[in-house]
């Protein structure tokens, strides 16, 4: 009985040690996740203030001839800034879209606050995006080695933080790091003109405007462009949270389930002990087969008794001896 109750108490702690850790892996996924959604608006909140910071006093430089690229540091070659301003140019008439690239020795500003007013400043004396705001800028700063992005707060909406974060290290940050400061401007125009213009399109299917004829042919494209170019990392851990909540709940569901069925196996067990115990108490006792076989022997005894001949008298024994010797 000890040891059942040994591992009875053990089989508890068990469970409660369970349902404690899976309480404890709940709780922490629940605070991971709102840390990672304060996170994220955190970041939305830092593009949106980036075109309505306050201006720097530095100087900006007058849009250029080509409206495009601005290359203060001469760092482009030539081919590079023909084929990007013709990227620009056909992104433009396509669908309004507008990017600029801006190469300095030294971008104005020592601290993020002061360069990122210094980018809003530009955006906002360029007039980057036109009439329909959707407009980014790239400033390279080549003496510190340092660049920055810069959407117009219409284009926010597609290029938030962490678009802009994956833009940098995928098409910017190596190549500028090895100083080919043509492939670093190169492939980043080329992708993020084909962000923006997959976000044009699909603005201009959510308003009903009528988009041009590439637009019809390529409107599943831009569609799928859109969603992709949303926030990524964010979509996953939501999908991973949803299946990890479903498998806790699970795993708690299976366990309050088998605590019960045990419990109510344990139940039976113990009812069909103690009936059997109280059956073996209400059975009358046999008789003792040694005080049946005493009176058999004693019968027997009794009965030998009755049937033994009695012993000879001594007289007849006197006149038997006497009649032998006459």
């Amino acid at each position: 009985m000890q040891q059942r109750a040994v591992l009875k108490n053990r089989r508890a702690r068990s469970r409660r040690r369970i349902l404690s850790l899976l309480l404890a892996l709940t709780m922490l996924f629940t605070l991971g996740s709102v840390t990672v959604l304060a996170d994220d608006t955190d970041s939305d909140a830092s593009a949106d203030a980036s075109p309505s910071a306050s201006p720097s006093p530095a100087a900006v430089p007058a849009r250029p001839e080509n409206l495009y690229v601005y290359d203060g540091a001469d760092v482009l070659s030539t081919e590079t800034e023909t084929a990007v301003v013709e990227k620009c140019k056909a992104l433009d008439e396509n669908c309004g879209a507008q990017l600029a690239v801006v190469t300095m020795d030294l971008m104005p500003g020592s601290t993020a606050d002061e360069r990122k007013a210094y980018a809003a400043q530009v955006v906002q004396d360029w007039n980057l995006g036109g009439e329909g705001g959707n407009g980014l800028l790239l400033v390279l700063s080549i003496s510190d080695e340092d660049y920055w992005l810069a959407p117009t707060e219409n284009f926010q909406e597609s290029f938030t933080l962490s678009v802009l974060k994956s833009l940098m290290n995928d098409y910017i940050e190596t190549e500028f790091t090895n100083k080919n400061y043509d492939a670093a401007v190169t492939n980043f125009v080329t992708a993020a003109a084909e962000k923006a213009e997959a976000f044009v399109r699909a603005q201009q299917l959510a308003s009903g405007a009528s988009p041009s004829p590439e637009a019809d042919e390529n409107a599943e494209a831009s569609g799928t462009e859109k969603k992709e170019s949303g926030n990524v990392f964010l979509t996953i851990l939501k999908g991973i949270g949803i299946v990890v909540l479903v498998v806790i709940g699970l795993g708690i569901v299976l366990v309050v389930v088998a605590y019960l069925h045990g419990r109510s196996v344990r139940k039976k067990r113990m009812e069909a002990r103690r009936r059997r115990r109280q059956g073996g108490a209400a059975r009358p006792a046999a008789p003792s087969r040694t005080g049946a076989t005493q009176r058999r022997s004693s019968r027997s005894s009794g009965g030998s008794r009755n049937t033994a001949r009695p012993a000879p008298r001594r007289d007849d024994d006197y006149r038997d001896f006497m009649n032998r010797y006459k």
